[in-house]
């Protein structure tokens, strides 16, 4: 049984069970539909009587919204309704989806902790000024050797 603006109706005769499968864009509660049922019930003298049961089926569609990590499972119970993504610890919102029934979906990623390397300290070398001093004495030497050299050359040429 099909009924506008809600969706499709099926019965099982065999087991009385009723689905319904709903329109694209339907969504809270439907009308329902009454399920009558009529059985012959046979007493032990043979004798029949008609047995009437029935029931009222109001079946109700909502938004659902899930969080899964990568793989699909998931992380905490399913929501009514259309929920915003919420923190989950251990795990970071990569994206949130919506199929076309308008369900939401957010997907997480699991953290990987980062364990920050410590940086040694730099090691402070002493300042001894031995590499200043050796310069230096390089330097008097040189200039105290060209001082000689010169003063030789110029009492060879007296």
């Amino acid at each position: 049984m099909s009924v506008s603006g809600e969706g499709v109706y099926e019965l099982d005769p065999a087991t009385g069970k009723v689905t319904f499968t709903p329109e694209a864009r339907f969504m809270g509660a439907a009308k329902g539909v009454a399920v009558v049922a009529t059985f012959m019930l046979t007493g032990a003298d043979g004798s029949t009587a008609p047995v009437v049961a029935s029931a009222e089926y109001v079946p109700s569609v909502y938004i659902i919204t899930d969080f899964v990590d990568e793989s699909g499972k998931p992380l905490v119970d399913r929501k009514k309704g259309d929920v915003p993504a919420q923190d989950i610890p251990g795990y970071v919102l990569k994206k949130t989806t919506k199929d076309e029934f308008g369900n939401i979906t957010h997907h997480y990623a699991k953290v990987v902790a980062v364990i920050p390397l410590k940086k040694a300290p730099a090691k402070k070398l002493s300042k001894t000024g031995t590499a200043v001093l050796s310069i230096l004495v390089v330097s008097a030497l040189a200039t105290a050797g060209g001082a000689v050299s010169l003063l030789l050359r110029k009492r060879s040429e007296k």
